[in-house]
């Protein structure tokens, strides 16, 4: 109703159940270049630690209203989530009213991982660019390599002494540079009995993307590392989007900053695109009402940025060989 049209929904990629991303740290150690934390000024937007007290009201809402029995809790989005000196708490908040716990993080920290795997979130991704100080500094800029493949090993060690079954696996971003590193990695990942995902590295916040389609050349040096330039596949993008469909970032998620308040999707970083409002005063229809009723989501389709799937051209029914 808020757009006057009618929007086809598809199955989810992300997750087959609802999800809360709830950044309960509102900053980074790290600043690496595809991530508007590392690309993109503050604006309005503040830094800090979510409070227990509010995480445990925000669940305890959404146990009341939310349109999933079991919807995840993602504790992270642009924020690192294990700097926050509470995390075990907030896993063990969600672990009392049976609600899965996801986390990702770059892990550049000293000191909370034994703390935290005790716990037992449901599901830990290890985010990194690189197995040597050559490749991964330059897109994990302040990070160190070293640290986090100790940090690893201690998580393979904590899981073993708790017995937990928490699934950690490495969010393995692909650049020019850092292809020959990939098996390298994949070994390590191997040995110590985690996932390996090689994904090709994205270049973020969505207001970026949208002003490489508007034709602006962005002075981001990162952007020449990349597997395929943003404005080669925006516009492939652009070609394919069947605007039929609703953005599932829209219609699956519920995206919270460490402050309580709402932002419009997890691809958007600035004040413009946060929606205004805390999550705590208004229900689960009124925010969706929001997201709906907001201009930047125009934008977005007009530019095939939304997570949508693809028009699908020239079905044919199979034909079974005798």
């Amino acid at each position: 109703p808020a757009q006057g049209r009618t929007l086809k929904r598809h199955a989810p990629r992300e997750s087959s159940n609802y999800v809360y991303t709830i950044d309960i740290v509102g900053t980074c150690n790290l600043r690496c270049p595809t991530c508007p934390v590392g690309n993109m000024p503050m604006g309005n937007r503040t830094r800090g630690f979510m409070a227990l007290e509010m995480f445990e009201s925000i669940l305890g809402k959404i146990a009341g209203e939310c349109p999933d029995k079991s919807p995840d809790i993602w504790l992270f989005n642009w924020g690192e989530p294990l700097l926050h000196p509470q995390l075990p708490g907030f896993i063990k908040a969600a672990n009392r009213l049976g609600m899965p716990t996801y986390l990702s993080s770059n892990l550049n920290i000293k000191r909370g991982i034994d703390a935290l795997i005790a716990t037992n979130p449901t599901d830990l991704k290890i985010s990194l660019s690189g197995i040597s100080d050559e490749t991964y500094a330059q897109t994990h800029e302040r990070g160190k390599i070293d640290v986090v493949i100790a940090n690893m090993r201690k998580i393979r060690r904590s899981l073993d002494r708790h017995g937990a079954n928490t699934h950690v696996w490495v969010g393995h971003h692909i650049y020019r540079h850092n292809q020959h590193e990939l098996e390298s990695m994949a070994e390590l990942c191997r040995e110590l009995g985690f996932g390996h995902h090689p994904i090709p590295a994205f270049f973020q916040p969505l207001e970026k993307l949208v002003q490489i389609a508007e034709g602006e050349t962005l002075q981001e040096p990162v952007l020449d590392l990349l597997i395929e330039h943003p404005a080669d596949y925006i516009k492939r993008f652009r070609d394919v989007r069947d605007e039929r469909f609703d953005c599932e970032l829209r219609f699956n998620q519920t995206i919270i900053n460490h402050d309580g308040s709402v932002a419009l999707c997890c691809s958007v970083y600035s004040s413009g695109n946060q929606l205004g409002v805390q999550f705590l005063d208004h229900d689960h229809q009124a925010l969706t009402e929001k997201k709906y009723a907001h201009s930047f989501c125009e934008t977005c389709y007009q530019h095939g940025l939304q997570y949508a799937p693809r028009k699908i051209h020239n079905v044919r029914p199979s034909i079974r060989s005798a």
